[in-house]
């Protein structure tokens, strides 16, 4: 189904039990890093409501926003992320590159990274933690099982990492 033809996420707080107390604190931080524009609107859609979502179109994007995490000269430094949502298949630096180079820098060695991608090839899954991802979620492909997967992947690693 075209991203354009999916519904809004509704932002229904009854689906997210934990929400109120953690949102009385903040709103959680998640920076998706996705190259497609189309799986860039269906999470946004899923979850932009719920959570605080930051795009991320390369690798090395969010490896430099990670970098200047940690460095105390940079002149406006982003918040640091809750979880990461990490494309497998992207130009230039893949999935797991991104992740080998994220987990040198030490901002980036204790958030954790979900590889979210639509394949399920057992080499991309080894290759992803082999790199040192936390979780490998495949991509359903129906929109409400798309929404349903990624707002419980996301409530188990915000649970976990508090």
């Amino acid at each position: 189904m075209p991203a354009d033809q999916i519904p809004d996420s509704g932002g229904d707080s009854s689906e997210w039990p934990w929400h109120k107390e953690r949102w009385l604190k903040r709103q959680p931080r998640v920076w998706l890093i996705d190259d497609c524009v189309e799986d860039r609107t269906l999470v946004n859609r899923a979850i932009g409501k719920l959570v605080e979502l930051q795009v991320f179109h390369t690798g090395a994007s969010v490896l430099h926003a990670i970098a200047k995490l940690s460095d105390p000269t940079a002149t406006s430094t982003p918040t640091s992320p809750d979880m990461l949502l990490l494309d497998f298949r992207m130009p230039r630096l893949s999935g797991p590159e991104t992740l080998e180079r994220l987990r040198s820098l030490e901002a980036g060695q204790l958030t954790p990274v979900i590889v979210f991608s639509s394949s399920a090839a057992q080499t991309d899954i080894e290759s992803s933690y082999a790199a040192g991802c936390n979780s490998y979620v495949t991509k359903p492909s129906g929109w409400d099982d798309y929404r349903r997967t990624l707002r419980a992947v996301i409530r188990y690693w915000l649970d976990v990492s508090e």
